[in-house]
C-alpha cells in the first residue's frame, strides 16, 4: 500500500495569494499536485539519474521557480541534477561543509537577521575580505549550502532574495585562476540551476575593478538577471529605499551589525534550521 503522504498548503491566505498572482500557481490542491506528478513522470531517470528528493515539496519548488511553467520547470529540474556533476569543486565543499568553517566566519557572505518590507530575504555578500584562504568554490558553496536550507521554507520559494554586493576593497585575486569555463559554470548555477526566485542585486562600491569584472561575465550573464543589477557606488540613498536600515551594517549606513557579527548571527540561525 502507498504510504506517500501528499503536499498539503499551509501557506497563510496572503502568501497563497502572491503565490497565485505572481508565480501562476493552482488555487486548489488537487491541481497543485497534478502538475506536481507530471514533472516527476517527465524527469528521465536513466538521463539524469534518479532525484536527489522525490517528495511533493521538492519537486513544489521547481515549479515555483519557473511560475507553474511545465517545460521550463523541467529543464530546471534535470539542471539542478546535473550541474552536481559538472561543478565537482563546489559540491564535494558543499557535501564536507566543515571545509567552508573559514568562509562561514569571515563576514564574506550571510543572510540578514529580517526581511524587507516586500518579505524578501536579504543575501549580503562583501568579496573585500577574501584573500588565497578564501575561494571562489568556497562563496558559491557556502551559498547553495544556505540557499538550499532557505529552499525549505515555502515563503523564501515565493518572496526570494535581494543580493547586495558591495565591493570596496574588491580586486580579481580569488578569480584570477579560474577557467572561463568554470566561471561560466557557476553563473549557469545562479541562473539555471538553482530553484530560487532571484529579486532586485544591488552593487554597492564598485571600481575599475566591477568594470572588469562585468566584461568578464557578462557575456554569460541572461538579460533578465541584468535587468536585477542596481548600481549605486557609494551612493546608498536608492538601497535604502527598498531595505531597511536594521538589515544594513552600519559601513552601507544601516544599523545592523557589522558583517562578523551579522555572520555569527546567520549561523546560528542556519544551525536551527
Amino acid at each position: 500500500m502507498d504510504t506517500t503522504v501528499r503536499y498539503e498548503c499551509s501557506l497563510s491566505p496572503l502568501m497563497l495569494a502572491r503565490a497565485i498572482a505572481e508565480l501562476n500557481e493552482p488555487d486548489n490542491n488537487l491541481d497543485r499536485l497534478k502538475a506536481i506528478d507530471r514533472l516527476k513522470v517527465n524527469f528521465d531517470v536513466e538521463k539524469y539519474g534518479p532525484l536527489l528528493k522525490e517528495d511533493d515539496a521538492f519537486i513544489l519548488r521547481f515549479l515555483r521557480a519557473r511560475k507553474f511553467d511545465q517545460r521550463k520547470a523541467l529543464k530546471l529540474l534535470q539542471k539542478y541534477h546535473t550541474i552536481r556533476t559538472e561543478l565537482p569543486e563546489v559540491f564535494n565543499r558543499v557535501r564536507e561543509p566543515e571545509r567552508l568553517a573559514t568562509i562561514m566566519n569571515s563576514g564574506t557572505l550571510y543572510f540578514s537577521n529580517g526581511r524587507t518590507k516586500t518579505g524578501s530575504w536579504v543575501l549580503m555578500f562583501k568579496p573585500g575580505p577574501m584573500n588565497d584562504i578564501i575561494s571562489a568554490y568556497d562563496v558559491v558553496a557556502y551559498s547553495v549550502l544556505c540557499i538550499e536550507k532557505l529552499l525549505e521554507n515555502e515563503e523564501y520559494q515565493i518572496c526570494g532574495s535581494v543580493t547586495i554586493d558591495d565591493l570596496k576593497d574588491f580586486n580579481l585575486t580569488s578569480l584570477s585562476n579560474l577557467p572561463a569555463s568554470k566561471l561560466r559554470k557557476m553563473f549557469d548555477l545562479w541562473q539555471d540551476s538553482m530553484p530560487i526566485r532571484i529579486m532586485p542585486i544591488h552593487i554597492l562600491n564598485e571600481s575599475k575593478v566591477f568594470s572588469a569584472l562585468f566584461r568578464l561575465i557578462q557575456p554569460f550573464m541572461k538579460k533578465k538577471i541584468k535587468q536585477k543589477l542596481r548600481l549605486h557606488g557609494s551612493c546608498f540613498a536608492e538601497l535604502h529605499d527598498s531595505v531597511e536600515n536594521h538589515l544594513l551594517p552600519s559601513c552601507l549606513g544601516g544599523t545592523g551589525p557589522d558583517p562578523i557579527e551579522a555572520s555569527a548571527i546567520w549561523l546560528q540561525q542556519l544551525s536551527k534550521m
